[in-house]
């Protein structure tokens, strides 16, 4: 048991202190590295929503010049059900 009880070695105070901070360095770097994730996330939701009404404002103008204005019932705002302005895809 001496044997034992010598050859154990203990953690002294600065160990513990080290321990103490890579804990907090990870737990530091995973909450920025999601905090940045979500900013780029929301960021890129905000581009993709801007270009899609890009493309949606630029294919009114095109309906709008070669239609004649006759669609009242289907184009007037984009409810989610796809592009009926294709010839394959009409009502």
């Amino acid at each position: 048991m001496q044997l034992r009880a010598d050859c154990h070695q203990g953690l002294g105070y600065w160990d513990y202190l080290f321990f103490i901070a890579i804990g907090f360095v990870i737990f530091s770097a995973g909450t920025v590295s999601a905090w940045v994730m979500g900013v780029l996330m929301v960021l890129y939701e905000r581009y993709s929503k801007r270009k899609s009404e890009e493309l949606d404002s630029d294919d009114e103008d095109d309906r709008g010049g070669m239609g004649g204005g006759g669609g009242g019932g289907g184009g007037g705002g984009n409810q989610g059900n796809g592009d009926l302005s294709k010839p394959g895809m009409q009502v």
